[in-house]
């Protein structure tokens, strides 16, 4: 058989890169490219050799593992064991995803998995659509690591909150904004912004008696502040009481909390994918 030097080289340089730099990015580890360069030449020199090796199953497979294992060794800094084995699972991981998605796209060009191909000059093999077809999933995945990240770091700052207002309770999820500290000036109490979405679920009061101040019967002692915008614009914000405030502690106990809230009519739950915000004195 014929082996297409170049096309493996390539190949292999391009797939063993995009599963390193996976590895490195899945964990958020720093790394150095001349240690990603040495591993990748390292692994694509194996990759070219091993096909020419007439080995049994079982060598071959063992052989391939210890190899996984020298370019986690070679590509990262690694200081304990348990830090080395993490890396070789991940990168095990990783290389299966890529090596799927190679075979699916093989599959789908050529409805079948001979492997032969790959390596035989009698087919032009498309390696474009392949390095297409990986880095595209590479952009997914770190796409998809980007977003499980965030939510496991905002899951931190999110807290259950219970408010209850004329026989009526309702539960909603509150986001602890460090930046926020508002209080309220006519009795010093720690001011809870809650969006228009959620101020409906309590009152049925329509948007244009709260633009007009019309909501002195409505809600109890309210009044209206100032506050400062980000364009270092002022606005007025309605400050209300409600009968019962209770936040969930971390053993998931409702605690009643003592605090005014306050309605914001802009859209701040889909940047905090909540309906509520709370300061840290309110904890």
């Amino acid at each position: 058989m014929e082996i297409i030097i170049e096309y493996v080289l390539i190949d292999n340089l391009v797939i063993n890169f995009l599963i390193l730099y996976s590895t490195s990015f899945a964990l958020k580890l720093s790394f150095k490219m001349w240690r990603f360069f040495l591993a990748d030449i390292f692994g694509t020199v194996i990759a070219i050799v091993f096909p020419l090796l007439n080995l049994h199953f079982a060598l071959l497979l063992l052989l391939k593992i210890l190899t996984g294992a020298l370019i986690v060794l070679i590509a990262f800094k690694i200081e304990k064991l348990k830090h080395f084995f993490v890396l070789f699972c991940t990168f095990i991981l990783s290389t299966a995803l890529f090596g799927g998605i190679t075979f699916l796209i093989y599959y789908l060009i050529f409805g079948s998995l001979n492997l032969e191909m790959t390596l035989s000059n009698s087919y032009n093999f498309p390696l474009g659509i392949i390095w297409l077809g990986l880095s595209l999933m590479f952009l997914f995945n770190k796409k998809i690591i980007n977003i499980i990240v965030a939510k496991q770091k905002s899951r931190k700052f999110l807290y259950k909150i219970e408010f209850q207002a004329k026989n009526k309770k309702i539960r909603a999820t509150a986001y602890l904004d460090s930046g926020h500290k508002l209080f309220d000036p006519t009795d010093n109490l720690p001011v809870i912004i809650i969006n228009y979405n959620l101020f409906c679920k309590l009152y049925k009061i329509p948007i244009e008696n709260i633009l007009l101040k019309n909501v002195s019967n409505e809600l109890r002692n309210a009044h209206y502040i100032k506050i400062s915008t980000l364009n270092s614009s002022s606005n007025d914000m309605l400050i209300f009481e409600v009968d019962e405030i209770r936040l969930q502690d971390e053993h998931g106990k409702y605690l009643k909390k003592k605090a005014n809230l306050g309605l914001s009519l802009t859209n701040f739950s889909k940047s905090f994918n909540c309906d509520v915000l709370i300061s840290p004195d309110v904890l």
